[in-house]
């Protein structure tokens, strides 16, 4: 009998403190999450290693410029379903020619199915129309050839159209923080879609239970940077805004947020994220003290 009221006291106590948490939350008001869909496998980056790895094969560099695959090798070209892909292609040489072939084919890269084939020297031509199903893998391979039908340079383009899931997070690195601190955040992107974060961060202040938009100081510390050159990989379209940063599948990004001169209280940060097509809202809180 007397384990029993025990038993009865501990449950009454921990129904008071889950009531009183829950009561805190209700107080802070409404947070977005700070996640969107969960973890998945990296189906894209191992699809991207094996077409990439043909390059490495068989580019001779004759023709394309013979990138480093360090950076590229489990990378692919992300598309959105129903549109164009177009290739970076160099100006060929007289006599010379390509030819193109494009394919769906399997995570394996296997299992080729043949969706677009041609020999020809106008550029336009290599543009290939992207069918419109999302979560498909394809692959682009060009071929270069010299007047007397020699081989002279091959690459291989990993492709794949957008999922329609994204799934990725966002962390504010600390749950409290001292006045002037500076805030650290960070991003993790699980896949398998690339992900665009937008510069335009919100900031907001609990202030009589209600969140209140507050200024905040980002310095930039970047002091120049070098020119992007035009390439069917910087993926351009994806951009969710003016200078947005793309994160690759199964990667990380911290945020330093300095000078952050706030007064004592609770905050959330809002991040903006997706694509220009899929646009997201995600939220954490911390507070200062």
């Amino acid at each position: 009998m007397k384990i029993r009221k025990i038993a009865m006291v501990l449950l009454v106590a921990l129904s008071l403190a889950a009531c009183e948490n829950q009561q805190v939350v209700d107080e802070i008001g409404d947070i977005k999450p700070n996640y969107e869909g969960a973890y998945t496998a990296p189906t894209i980056n191992n699809f991207a290693g094996i077409v990439n790895g043909g390059t490495a094969r068989y580019a001779t560099g004759n023709v394309f410029t013979r990138h480093s695959l360090q950076g590229r090798m489990n990378r692919a070209i992300e598309v959105y379903p129903g549109s164009t892909y177009v290739p970076d292609l160099p100006k060929l040489q007289k006599g010379y020619y390509a030819e193109i072939l494009f394919e769906e084919v399997n995570k394996h890269g296997e299992k080729p199915k043949e969706l677009y084939a041609i020999t020809t020297r106008d550029p336009e031509e290599a543009k290939v129309d992207i069918p419109d199903k999302p979560g498909k893998l394809f692959r682009y391979t060009l071929t270069i050839r010299d007047e007397n039908d020699e081989f002279k340079d091959r690459r291989y383009d990993p492709l794949f159209t957008t999922f329609e899931d994204y799934n990725f997070v966002m962390n504010v690195r600390k749950p409290v923080y001292n006045q002037y601190e500076k805030i650290t955040l960070n991003i993790e992107n699980w896949g398998p879609n690339y992900l665009s974060i937008s510069k335009d961060w919100k900031l907001f202040k609990l202030e009589s239970d209600e969140w209140m938009e507050v200024e905040f100081l980002i310095k930039n510390n970047t002091v120049g940077e070098p020119a992007i050159e035009p390439s069917a990989w910087n993926m351009d379209y994806l951009a969710i805004g003016p200078d947005a940063e793309l994160l690759v599948a199964d990667t990380d990004k911290t945020f330093v947020f300095n000078h952050v001169h706030l007064q004592k209280g609770q905050y959330k940060i809002q991040g903006k994220m997706g694509s220009a097509e899929h646009v997201f809202y995600l939220e954490d809180s911390f507070e200062v003290r």
